[in-house]
This record gives C-alpha cells, structure tokens and sequence, in this order.
C-alpha cells in the first residue's frame, strides 16, 4: 500500500510569512500621519490661494483710490496702507478667532499703478504661527 504525503507549511515558515507581513503593515501605517499632514497642508495653502485670489480681484473691481476690502475702507493710492482680516477653515469671513489671518499691505505705488502683498498666516490663534503664505499682484488703475 502506497503511503499518502500531506503537504503543508510548518510552523517555521506560517511565523516568517506573518512576521513579514506584519513589517509591511506597520510600514504603511507609519507613512499615514505624514500623508495626512501633507494633505491638510495642501488643503490650507488652497484655501488661502482662493481667498486672497477672490480679495485681489475685489481690488481689481473698484476705484483706485477708494476701496472697500472686508466692509473696511482701504487706499490703493497710499504705500504702507494695511488692513487684516480672519477667515475659517471654509473660507469664510469670521472674527479674530479664526483660522486664518490676511494681511494686505500696499508695497509701492505710481500713479497708475500699486504692488499689493496679502500675507497669510495659520492658525491665527497661536502665538507664533506655523504657516505662512505671502501672494503679491500688481493693481493697475482704469478709472
């Protein structure tokens, strides 16, 4: 009579195959909270791109010399000029006690024309905060 052979894996090799997926996973797991971090960032840097993008073109859209920027009265025909405001996490326009924190400061100015520079800082709250974006455009006057 012919002896039949079971084929399996031994108990060596099941705890190798488990070690190494076991490496795998917690490999992966520990690129998740860089991945996420990354992803926020990419979401905040977007958001401020927008609105400062959306303040811009309100410039764009008025007088020269009289402006209205977040219900403030604001000169594009004066240097120095600056004026903040806070946003949320949406990008809407809300108290100090936001997220974000716009400041728009006019660089220089010509008669025809002025450099207008939004900083961007995130989260407003801190004390120091740990993101800043700085956007720059140049306003010519039509009116």
């Amino acid at each position: 009579m012919k002896r039949k052979t079971i084929q399996a894996f031994t108990l060596v090799e099941v705890a190798l195959a488990l070690a190494i997926t076991t490496f795998g996973i917690v490999a992966v797991l520990g690129l998740l909270p860089g991945g996420l971090t990354a992803a926020r960032n990419a979401a905040d840097s977007t958001i401020t791109a927008t609105i400062v993008q959306d303040m811009f073109s309100t410039l764009r859209q008025q007088s020269f010399t009289n402006t209205t920027l977040w219900g403030l009265n604001y000169s594009l025909a004066n240097a120095g000029s600056a004026t903040s405001s806070y946003f949320d996490q949406a990008g809407n326009q809300t108290n100090a006690s936001s997220y974000y924190q716009i400041t728009v400061t006019n660089l220089s100015v010509s008669t025809s024309m002025t450099m207008v520079k939004a900083t961007v800082v995130w989260p407003a709250q801190s004390v120091a905060p740990i993101n800043t974006n700085v956007y720059t455009t140049t306003i010519a006057k039509y009116r």
